[in-house]
């Protein structure tokens, strides 16, 4: 549900410029602090404490290489339409995720770097959604240490995606739109994937025995309302086995593959007969990913399949749950009265 607030007011106050300096607020135990300087993010970072939360604002912000702490953290978001006031929150380095970080949420931020978690370190219910990770993904570990119950939802993936140190990991409403040698690497551990976009290249280079492939050493998942388009010749898989899969679309046929279970799925289905303007091979804000006719290609959970449908289908404007800016419009001068009038108007939505 989403709410929206007008707020129309004249002030004799005197107010700097939006954009002059950023802004991170602190909410810690009650208690609310504004940060400024030339690393706000870090600084209210080192202060903060484990179930605190942290609201960043638009724009490239320097960001802690290391999330110990189970904290809140929310951007202004990374898509034009949900960040067009304030513009994107950008983090331009590369995050490591280490122990003590159970329970971080992240949401709303466009991260540049590769998003990695400590290799065999046990790192429970990490919530990543509604970010753009340009960069590749890793949960890396064979101690069988396993990070568990991690959750990725509504996010773009530009990257290689490796899950090996996960058990019970959801992933679901998700793009992937990766062109690189694999895209899903060492799913396992009842993972569940369910409404995504998987898009990635498959072939096969005979001079030098190299293989691309989509899906690699994948067991023991469900994948269900899934669009899994591949690139080029067909090699989707590789060691992928004993596994469900449920109503999930393929630009491919892969009904043969019989150590898998298949059941309701659609193959050899044409790309361009499946969404509205699927693009290019990378992915462009201006693509759009619903589908030409929802009523074709049905889910387990009796609506559409892909990253529109299931049981909680993404947001267009890939939109964070705290309360954003749509309009602002601020009058050049005062009134005759000395007041500045000032209108605001801001969209909130419950998740």
């Amino acid at each position: 549900m989403k709410n929206f607030i007008c707020f129309i007011f004249a002030t004799s106050f005197i107010f700097s410029n939006l954009n002059a300096q950023k802004k991170v607020v602190l909410h810690s135990q009650g208690s609310v602090t504004v940060f400024g300087g030339s690393q706000p993010f870090i600084t209210a970072y080192n202060a903060a404490s484990t179930g605190d939360t942290i609201y960043l604002p638009g724009g490239q912000l320097s960001s802690p290489t290391q999330f110990d702490k189970g904290l809140k953290i929310f951007g202004a978001g990374h898509h034009p339409d949900s960040a067009l006031v304030t513009g994107n929150t950008i983090l331009p380095s590369s995050i490591t995720i280490q122990a003590g970080a159970d329970n971080l949420h992240l949401e709303g931020l466009q991260i540049l770097g590769n998003v990695s978690f400590t290799a065999n370190i046990k790192i429970d219910s990490v919530a990543i959604q509604r970010c753009f990770i340009q960069g590749n993904v890793s949960v890396t570990g064979t101690s069988g240490n396993f990070s568990d119950g991690l959750k990725w939802r509504e996010n773009i993936f530009a990257g290689t995606l490796n899950m090996q140190n996960t058990s019970n990991l959801v992933f679901h409403n998700n793009i992937v739109k990766a062109y690189s040698a694999s895209v899903l690497q060492n799913f396992s551990n009842n993972a569940w994937l369910a409404n995504n976009i998987i898009v990635g290249r498959g072939f096969h280079n005979p001079n030098n025995w190299s293989y691309h492939y989509q899906l690699v050493n994948i067991t023991d998942c469900l994948f269900e309302n899934n669009i899994i388009h591949t690139i080029g010749s067909g090699y989707t898989m590789n060691n992928v086995q004993n596994n469900t899969f449920l109503n999930n679309v393929f630009t491919h046929d892969h009904s043969a593959n019989q150590t898998n279970a298949w059941s309701g799925n659609y193959f050899s289905i044409d790309i361009p007969t499946i969404f509205h303007d699927f693009g290019g091979n990378t992915f462009d804000y201006v693509q759009n990913y619903e589908l030409l006719d929802p009523t074709a290609f049905i889910g387990t959970s009796g609506n559409e399949v892909g990253r529109y449908g299931g049981i909680q289908a993404a947001k267009a404007s890939n939109a964070a749950q705290n309360p954003r800016f749509l309009f602002k419009q601020i009058a050049p001068q005062t009134n005759t009265n000395g007041e500045l009038s000032i209108e605001i108007s801001v969209e909130a939505q419950n998740e």
